[in-house]
């Protein structure tokens, strides 16, 4: 790997999602490719999503499955479709505004700040469980999917949240002696 500065950004990438993969009881992130890794599989083990067949629209509670994969010329990428390289779902009945299978817009204006890998995952998570989306078509690639959501928008309130990271708790424990 020529580009030094790119190789550093991988390996530091490498050690956040370790960390977050460490403090999360939901995601699974395994690199893929690369040393350093430039493409990983991640898991939302658990997560509440739609999805369309030929049933019609559900709601299911089931893993998500997605590959992220970091172009050589991420860092400094100009390419206004740079997320068509990015993010690919793995999931063909996933429906979501943001995304036609196996494509994900995360956003242009995220993409912009060329996000590493743990605010990649933690921004999809937000997209994904629709907590973050827009039902306009005119920054959706699933028509489909906005119409749907504007029609029937209370189907959200219905998706489970599980949280993305565990909370951390600072305990303490004062031992006492009682006195008879």
């Amino acid at each position: 790997m020529a580009d030094t500065i790119f190789e550093r950004f991988l390996r530091n990438m490498q050690a956040e999602a370790m960390e977050l993969q460490k403090n999360s009881d939901n995601v699974l992130i395994a690199p893929e490719a690369g040393n350093p890794p430039f493409r990983y599989l991640v898991t939302f083990k658990e997560m509440s999503y739609l999805i369309r067949n030929n049933q019609g629209v559900r709601l299911i509670t089931a893993p998500l499955n997605m590959v992220i994969n970091f172009p050589e010329d991420y860092l400094h990428s100009l390419d206004a479709n740079l997320y068509l390289k990015l993010v690919a779902v793995l999931r063909p009945d996933f429906f979501h505004p943001n995304v036609k299978f196996p494509v994900v817009c995360p956003g242009h204006e995220f993409l912009m700040t060329s996000p590493g890998l743990t605010e990649i995952v933690s921004h999809l998570y937000n997209v994904f469980t629709y907590r973050n989306m827009n039902v306009s078509e005119a920054d959706a690639l699933n028509f489909e999917a906005c119409e749907y959501l504007r029609e029937h928008g209370d189907i959200i309130k219905k998706i489970n949240v599980i949280p993305l990271r565990r909370k951390k708790l600072n305990v303490s424990v004062k031992v006492v002696e009682l006195k008879s």
